[in-house]
């Protein structure tokens, strides 16, 4: 999942901002993304399971959400003019037509501040399927 939000990204990049292939965190759990403004890093899937329908043969019905995080730092001051553009388009994620076979797809966002002047703004890409 991870490689075809990548490469979605790639494909549709905004001027101004780069799409590091390097993960969000280091080794050592420092977030590379406070490091490096302007560059948009994908985090490793997570995936949650819901039992949907529990049947008789032991063969379960779940709800499958696979869970992306995307990270992007920039300096709360003075926002890039194409700020809003890079938003749209990391949320245009959600339909990428390389990822299909899920029956919902989510995307959230949310912004925080760190180091006093960077706004941190971060990505949350569900996307769901049942099994």
């Amino acid at each position: 999942m991870r490689s075809l939000i990548l490469a979605y990204l790639n494909a549709n990049k905004v001027s101004g901002f780069g799409v590091s292939q390097q993960l969000p965190f280091d080794q050592n759990g420092s977030a590379l993304y406070l490091q490096n403004l302007k560059s948009v890093y994908v985090d490793n899937p997570l995936t949650e399971q819901d039992p949907l329908f529990d049947t008789l043969d032991d063969s379960p019905i779940v709800s499958e959400t696979t869970i992306v995080s995307v990270y992007v730092v920039t300096d709360a001051k003075t926002l890039p003019s194409n700020y809003d553009t890079l938003v749209t388009t990391v949320k245009g994620a959600r339909n990428a037509t390389t990822i299909q076979g899920y029956t919902e797809k989510r995307c959230s966002v949310s912004t925080s501040y760190a180091n006093g002047d960077q706004l941190v703004t971060q990505f949350e890409l569900r996307y769901t399927k049942i099994n």
